[in-house]
């Protein structure tokens, strides 16, 4: 979104700036390792992009979800039986069901953030109850700072920090300062939260 928008802002057209993120996702999803939810959400973006480029209506999120699930399963069946597979696709089609309902019912920003955070993580409760054993009642209120934290700033940071590092190192390593302090401070924070008292409550593995 943020490329379209920049790319849209610098004179390039709707085609070429739509052709361009459909090649540029799978270098993004290699330059992340990889993880099963940087795939799904790669191909989900590329199927929609894709259904805009060819001046088809615009593919349903639950259409790219599906269509996602299914080519990875062909890939690598036995993604199936991991955590992070199961989490990442649960998750966004709770998110997906559930937005049309979220954002019609709540018009505040916040309260959208809110909600949307303890949609995902009533989605994700029962796997990670199952494999990990746990649960933290504060990840719903770190939601609301983590993911536009890292959504607006450590990510978009960290793009522009790996292409200046390469292009212009001179301007790269004052914002590799810049990210590192930033990444510790998060994470400092993630830590004085977990140290909190019932910061995790353990109820064992379900059937």
């Amino acid at each position: 979104g943020m490329l379209y928008y920049l790319a849209i802002r610098f004179g390039l057209t709707r085609e070429k700036t739509l052709m361009a993120l459909v090649i540029f996702l799978p270098i993004y999803a290699l330059l992340t390792g990889g993880a099963p939810s940087v795939i799904r959400a790669v191909m989900m973006s590329i199927f929609v992009l894709l259904s805009l480029l060819w001046k088809r209506k615009r593919m349903e999120p639950l259409v790219g979800l599906c269509i996602a699930f299914l080519l990875f399963l062909f890939v690598s069946p036995y993604s199936v039986f991991e955590p992070g597979f199961q989490l990442s696709f649960i998750v966004s089609l709770a998110l997906i069901l559930c937005a049309p309902y979220i954002f019609t019912r709540y018009k505040q920003w916040g309260m959208q953030l809110i909600v949307v955070s303890l949609t995902a993580q009533l989605a994700s409760l029962p796997i990670i109850i199952y494999y990990f054993y746990e649960f933290s009642p504060l990840s719903i209120l770190m939601n609301i700072f983590y993911v536009p934290a890292f959504s607006i700033i450590v990510l978009p940071l960290s793009l522009l920090t790996f292409l200046f590092h390469m292009i212009f190192p001179f301007i790269g390593l004052p914002l590799l300062f810049i990210l590192n302090f930033i990444i510790a401070f998060v994470n400092k924070l993630a830590q004085m939260f977990a140290a909190l008292p019932f910061s995790t409550v353990t109820l064992g593995r379900p059937n």
